[in-house]
């Protein structure tokens, strides 16, 4: 084998090798860059996040603002809370939890913020097989005060995305039992609908809505 050939097969080995390095780097970096967008689609919990949907050893999971931690200043009989229903089974891919978990990782941030002032969450304890959703209550001190009831509605709105009307009901009427699915009719006193617009319910003809002006 001639020189010139020796060299030609060294420039060929030298090209391939230079290739190789090439392709092992650019593996690299795509391996890192899909490492960065899942990271990026999972949501940022604390180290002491409780995911509702592996917790199953307490029934609800509870959260209050530090400026009312002790609860027991305030009147049981003025409470009510706006009602948050998410799907507590599928889980999504991207974020590695339901529905239900990441809505209340988002209602819990808004009570740490002191925006609402408590909040609980059902978990997997008191999951039964036939349910397929988890409900969150959003807590609001006086349920006579539209205003306030309407600014904690705006803000679970703005910052979740909740595709449907959401319903108001007084913490009297739970503690009477009064559910829907035990045959309770027009139970809930507001909605919120997803133009940010809330309304209360009359107090004759159950079935009318009127939109509350504030």
């Amino acid at each position: 084998m001639t020189t010139s050939r020796f060299s030609w097969v060294a420039r060929i080995a030298a090209q391939e090798a230079s290739l190789n390095l090439h392709q092992t780097v650019a593996d690299r970096c795509k391996h890192t860059y899909e490492q960065l967008m899942e990271a990026s689609r999972k949501p940022f919990l604390p180290p002491d996040f409780i995911v509702p949907m592996k917790e199953t050893n307490q029934r609800w999971i509870y959260v209050a603002s530090d400026t009312h931690e002790n609860l027991d200043d305030i009147d049981p009989s003025t409470i009510g809370k706006w009602l948050l229903f998410y799907d507590n089974v599928n889980i999504c891919e991207a974020r590695g939890m339901t529905q239900h978990d990441y809505a209340w990782s988002c209602i819990k941030k808004l009570v740490e913020d002191d925006v609402l002032f408590s909040a609980k969450c059902s978990t997997a304890c008191d999951n039964e097989p036939e349910k397929s959703m988890g409900v969150i209550c959003c807590y609001t001190q006086n349920y006579s005060d539209k205003k306030d009831v309407k600014r904690a509605a705006d803000a679970i709105r703005q910052a979740i995305h909740f595709p449907r009307d959401m319903f108001y009901k007084t913490d009297n009427d739970t503690r009477a039992g009064k559910y829907r699915y035990t045959g309770s009719k027009f139970v809930s006193i507001y909605k919120h609908t997803i133009e940010n617009k809330m309304y209360e319910r009359d107090g004759v003809l159950k079935y009318k809505w009127h939109e509350i002006a504030i």
